[in-house]
């Protein structure tokens, strides 16, 4: 059971940290403009 929990862990961690980098992608591109 723990290990079912390790791995949704593993798939979804990288998904947000994508999508907390293009958050601040699109920050800096609306602040250059």
């Amino acid at each position: 059971m723990n290990s079912m929990y390790l791995w949704i862990g593993i798939a979804i961690a990288p998904v947000l940290f994508s999508i907390i980098i293009l958050c601040y992608v699109k920050r800096g591109v609306f602040d250059k403009r």
